[in-house]
């Protein structure tokens, strides 16, 4: 929100989602994200039942309100953008 907030003090909002993007990458790489993809060629499995799972896919479980909370303020900056 802070970067939207200067970004639109100098009229350059269209430079909001480019330096979101590097910002956010940025951080987790800082944070030590791993950068390695390993998939075979082909479609992926197409069940949510995998991806949503405990001990596959991106592993996060079903979605609980916490969940919910966390992307809140992303959604704010959506709406305000």
């Amino acid at each position: 929100i802070i970067l939207y907030a200067v970004l639109e003090n100098f009229q350059k909002r269209w430079l909001a989602v480019p330096l979101s993007c590097l910002l956010g990458g940025g951080v987790a790489f800082a944070m030590g994200a791993p950068f390695a993809f390993e998939t075979g060629p082909g479609l992926p499995n197409m069940s949510p039942m995998y991806w949503w799972g405990e001990d596959t896919g991106w592993m996060l479980g079903l979605p609980t309100v916490e969940s919910f909370i966390v992307v809140l303020p992303f959604a704010v900056l959506a709406v305000a953008m």
